[in-house]
């Protein structure tokens, strides 16, 4: 049964949590990381979209064969991509710490830069 009472503490905090998250979308957007392989004969660099912004192979890739220049890329994008979702995990335990903090309303949240639990809402 809801409490009447935190009702409008619920609307209030979903509404912060929506214009927090609007606002998060758009930085993690608008962020790039980079990853590398190979001691860093190889570079990429990523959006907040995991769309790849840059691509720098250094020369000494081209004696190498097909196999390890595309194992190569694959690993420098995988370590771009991790760094963006290290990020977007971290702003968004963030938002709910947040939120917690103000209403109360996630007393069994646990956050951490890499991991944000959030256990349900307890009205």
């Amino acid at each position: 049964m809801i409490d009447k009472s935190k009702l409008s503490e619920v609307f209030s905090a979903a509404k912060k949590m929506q214009e927090a998250m609007k606002t998060a979308q758009t930085e993690l957007e608008n962020t790039e990381e980079s990853g590398e392989a190979g001691g860093g004969i190889v570079k990429i660099s990523v959006n907040g979209k995991y769309d790849i912004t840059d691509i720098n192979l250094s020369e000494a890739i081209l004696t190498e064969p097909l196999a390890v220049i595309e194992t190569l890329l694959k690993g420098a994008y995988t370590q771009a991509k991790e760094k963006i979702d290290i990020k977007t995990k971290s702003q968004l335990g963030d938002i709910y710490s947040k939120i917690n903090s103000e209403t109360g309303l996630y007393p069994n949240i646990q956050h951490s830069s890499y991991l944000c639990i959030v256990p349900p809402l307890k009205i």
